[in-house]
């Protein structure tokens, strides 16, 4: 079942039992998780840096663990 506000969804209720309830709780995070990975992939292409080397990626974060 959709939960809607204003005519927009913003829920999804699904049913679950006590024997599943943990199950039903990791494939919502592992869903959540892969659908930031893909959106962290985008992002790191859409800025260009979706290729860097290992060599580059611990430069980056070499400075910026130096300015903070």
């Amino acid at each position: 079942m959709v939960v809607t506000r204003d005519g927009r969804p913003m829920a999804i209720l699904t049913p679950t039992s006590a024997e599943s309830l943990v199950e039903d709780l990791q494939e919502i995070a592992f869903s959540q998780a892969r659908r930031a990975v893909r959106n962290m992939r985008a992002a790191a292409s859409e800025a260009g840096v979706s290729s860097l080397s290992l060599e580059e990626i611990d430069r980056e974060i070499q400075a910026v663990r130096q300015t903070a």
